[in-house]
């Protein structure tokens, strides 16, 4: 999965709006303090120079009048992989630890202009739920004509879920040369595949070989091949606590298993996403310091439960984790649009009893802090990239639309809106 040159080129750093721009009244909710009526945001270069109430206009400056509207930071989905269309994992093996999901990112794919549309300026991509290991995502700043790198290898992605067997086949009486006839092909397998992993990584060596014990057959296919140098680096970072872990697993069993693994391992970072059955973890995950990501509700009951991926979902479940104290961001996987975007989810969230102010936090300020960019994005705040939604109402109604977005300080006016010019 590489890219062709021009979309290298697209993800590359880029120069941020060298003008400097005034976004004048609206009510603005930085997410660091409280929500400023008929307030001033002062851009320079792509970046927050002040925000208040009496905030001097210097000369020159461009007004973006947002009298009327609402004004919050650019909203983050904390888990997609739709940028990636059709190459959202490796196929060819169950554990793809290396792969860095950024190579397969189109940057012209439609989603990336309709979640900008609905207020959406990041989103931390990563592999699908397909293999047990994944590889590393990546957090990807969303463009009207592409995107950009905002961190690399946020975290490494791996799965507990029955998506993993999907497909697989148990060889029997022999071997094959079809990599389809592999492990693993049940939930068992998957947990016996990730801890061969994390245990061949800590110790350096495959389990039993200093016993002598043959560690795969020589014509076996290369889903039980030795780990690379880079592969068990990759691990070790996830172990000592530099690479945060992701682990999807939705029914209770799998978060309860994707916990143990960690304490097993001694993985101090920890981020469940999926959880659908999470209301029933939720004293482990405190006690684990976990994290949770939610989503996407629409895959829910229809495609899951038909996969036994969920007992009984709860709509509530993200009022659980807010009162629970557990730290949680809505995902939109790999879907896009007003109904199924992140913004959909925490609507829905709060209809089940979710406060709005916890469900604006966990569309923004939450959600940078959960993957890692809560130093440049998800609060308005002097020196954070110029990452804003302006609102024609609650931002929390499907009623309410997105005028325009800025993304690092360049403006994208959305379909029916206004730049405010």
């Amino acid at each position: 999965m590489r890219m062709t040159f021009l979309a290298c080129a697209m993800l590359a750093a880029r120069a941020p709006a060298s003008e400097t721009i005034a976004v004048r009244g609206g009510t603005i909710h930085t997410m660091a303090g409280d929500p400023i009526p008929d307030g001033m945001i002062l851009i320079r270069d792509g970046k927050i120079a002040e925000v208040g109430a009496n905030v001097a206009v210097p000369d020159g400056a461009r007004i973006l009048d947002a009298r009327g509207l609402i004004i919050t930071p650019g909203l983050i989905d904390a888990g997609t992989w739709a940028p990636c269309g059709r190459a959202a994992h490796e196929d060819a093996r169950e554990d793809t630890i290396d792969l860095r999901i950024e190579e397969a990112i189109e940057p012209r794919h439609p989603w990336i202009r309709r979640a900008l549309a609905d207020g959406t300026t990041a989103a931390l991509v990563t592999p699908d739920n397909m293999p047990a290991i994944g590889g590393l995502t990546v957090v990807i700043g969303l463009r009207p004509d592409g995107v950009e790198i905002l961190r690399r290898d946020a975290a490494l992605k791996i799965a507990i879920t029955g998506e993993v067997a999907m497909g697989n086949m148990m060889t029997r009486g022999g071997v094959t040369s079809d990599y389809r006839f592999r492990r693993p092909t049940t939930r068992m397998g998957i947990l016996w595949l990730l801890r061969r992993r994390f245990l061949e990584a800590r110790e350096g060596k495959p389990p039993g070989e200093a016993e002598g014990l043959a560690w795969v057959h020589p014509e076996a296919p290369t889903d039980l091949a030795r780990l690379e140098a880079g592969e068990i680096a990759i691990l070790r970072q996830a172990m000592a606590g530099d690479l945060a872990l992701r682990a999807a697993a939705n029914l209770r069993s799998d978060i309860e298993a994707a916990l143990r693994l960690a304490r097993e391992y001694g993985i101090p970072k920890i981020t469940i996403e999926g959880a659908y059955e999470a209301a029933y973890m939720l004293g482990e995950l405190r006690a684990d310091g976990a994290r949770v990501i939610l989503g996407p509700h629409f895959d829910v009951p229809a495609r899951y439960v038909e996969r036994a991926e969920a007992d009984e979902y709860l709509w509530s479940i993200a009022a659980e984790l807010a009162k629970a104290g557990i730290p949680f961001a809505f995902s939109s996987g790999g879907r896009a649009g007003e109904w199924a975007g992140v913004r959909g989810q925490a609507i829905h969230a709060v209809r089940a009893n979710l406060a709005p102010d916890a469900a604006l936090r966990a569309l923004t300020r939450g959600a940078a802090e959960i993957i890692g960019i809560a130093e440049r994005a998800g609060t308005i705040e002097p020196g954070k990239r110029a990452d804003l939604a302006a609102w024609s109402g609650p931002v929390l109604e499907w009623t309410t639309r997105a005028v325009w977005v800025m993304a690092a300080g360049e403006v994208f006016t959305t379909p029916g809106g206004s730049s405010g010019d």
